[in-house]
Parts: C-alpha cells; structure tokens; sequence
C-alpha cells in the first residue's frame, strides 16, 4: 500500500509542476537513435524518443503505468530484488523498422529484450499508449523478471525457466491452459536443457502462431518444470522458502556464468544440487520433480 501510495503522489506532483522540457531531460545515443529519459514512478524508467515524449507529455500512459507497477508491487512484495540499478528500464520504440532494427529482434512490434542492452525492455509505442486492460499479465511478469537478473543470466534457455517460474511457482499466478499442458505431458514431450541450448526455444515443430503464446510451447513448459525442479530440490536441501530458493540461484547462478566455458557453468549448476551435469542437462529428471510438483500443488487445493 505504501508503494501504491507513493506512485500516486508522484503522479500528483507531476501535475502540480508540470512535466519537464524536453532540454531539461536527459538523454542517451543508442544505435544512432536519441531517447529521453523519464522517471515515471519510483522504480520505473522509460526512455523516449522526442516524439513520442511530446505525445507522453500530452496524453500519458496511464493503462501501461498501472499495469507495469502493479506487476513491480507484486515483485516486490515477495522480496524480489529489484534490478541491480534499482528501477525497471523501459525503452518505447515506434512500431516497425525501427522497432526491430534497434532492438535486434526479426519482428516489427512486441515486448522484448533488446540486444546490446541488457537491463532494459524494449515495448512499441502502440502497447506504451494503448495497453489494453485485458493485457495479458503473467507476460508482463514474464518480461519485468528477465529484467532482473537481465544483466548478467545469460545462459539461454535457463533465464527463460526463471522468467516462467517467478509468474506461476513463487507468485502462484494461474493460467489453465499453462497448467494443463504442463500437466499432460509425457516424459517424451519434455525437452531437454541441453536439446534447447542446442537448438533453440522456437523449433520448428513448435508452433507459436496457433499456440497464441510461448507460455504455452512445451519448449517454455520444459524449462518452467526444469526451473520448479531445481527450485524445489535447493528448498529441500538447505531448507528454503521458495523466495529464498530462487534469490540462492540468482546469486550462485552469477558466479557460474563468469566461469569460462559452458561446460563449467554446467558443473557448477548440477553441483550446487549434488548432482551429476548428464543428469540435470541431459536427461528430464527435474522437469518430472516439477511436474510432479504441480500435481500434489492442485491435489491439495
């Protein structure tokens, strides 16, 4: 309540002085693209281009603000650290070459990382002045989450199981079709860690289009169960809460990734839980400890 509270008298004091020139901002250069820097809220930060900032100034972004912040209260709530600048970082692109030329991405519009700038987000215009209320906000969390540890957990897919776990595991946000599917999966479903590192979470006989969303690919579920199994191995072995499990990865993680090799960052995350590297990359054994997860979860609601 007293974060709600401080956004809105942030707001209100922004009405009361006004929103500042765009001289009296500053700025950053980014792949030849100017962007204005605007504190929106106490831990929120989003960078503009002139145009836009002009548009921001007249008609805000009051359904992104909410929706963002929300979603930064219920991080924070559960002693989720917040990114290591201590804000969220937004970057609002126009929709377009330039949305997929300055975020390195192959398509025109979204919600995404943006490459040779990991601590923030990239969002299209559309989607910073017109979110939707029926926004889908899991993704938000989804996204928000990358943004922690978005600095430094690199090793691709693993920060894509963090980013599906905080949402469903340590926030206990629901999605039925999620659940189900990740409930129904055979052990032969299941990707492996190593088949994803090698190949990529969009292969091809996963079908984005008609999934609708990448929560729903087996190649997310995968590593969302991989992610829980871990999870639920650390709370066991060191008697953890689930906050505390996933915090004790974000730190030992770090250190894995400043070692040289994969093959080292691989035998420090399966030591960190005694167990051998074939056993956590090659094979599903943590996926089914997280699936299985699941099922007592709902048997006991």
């Amino acid at each position: 309540m007293k974060k709600f509270i401080s956004v809105i008298l942030f707001i209100l004091l922004l009405s009361q002085i006004g929103w500042p020139q765009n001289n009296s901002l500053p700025s950053v250069q980014f792949k030849g693209l100017k962007l204005l820097q605007v504190q929106i809220a106490p831990h929120l930060r989003v960078y503009l281009t002139e145009d836009e900032y002009k548009k921001y100034a007249q008609e805000g972004a009051k359904e992104f603000t909410e929706q963002i912040n929300k979603a930064i209260n219920l991080l924070s709530s559960q002693n989720m650290p917040y990114p290591k600048e201590g804000y969220y970082q937004i970057v609002v692109l126009p929709q377009g070459e330039v949305f997929k030329n300055i975020s390195g991405v192959p398509w025109t519009y979204g919600i995404n990382g943006i490459d040779g700038w990991p601590q923030a987000l990239a969002f299209d215009d559309s989607r910073f002045f017109n979110l939707s209320p029926n926004t889908y906000f899991i993704g938000l969390v989804h996204e928000l989450t990358h943004l922690i540890h978005g600095d430094w957990l690199d090793i691709y897919p693993i920060c894509e199981g963090v980013a599906e776990a905080v949402p469903f595991y340590v926030l206990n946000l629901t999605d039925e079709k999620q659940q189900q599917t990740a409930l129904s999966l055979k052990p032969k479903q299941i990707y492996s860690v190593n088949k994803l590192i090698k190949h990529g979470m969009f292969l091809p006989e996963e079908d984005y289009t008609k999934a609708g969303r990448v929560q729903y690919l087996k190649t997310y579920i995968s590593m969302f169960l991989w992610t829980v199994g871990y999870l639920e191995i650390l709370q066991q072995k060191y008697n953890l809460s689930k906050v505390e499990a996933l915090n004790f990865i974000l730190e030992e993680f770090k250190k894995a990734v400043a070692l040289p090799t994969l093959k080292k960052q691989k035998e420090y995350i399966a030591a960190l839980i005694d167990l051998k590297p074939k056993k956590v990359f090659d094979r599903v054994d943590l996926q089914l400890i997280g699936q299985k997860y699941l099922k007592n979860s709902l048997s006991n609601n």
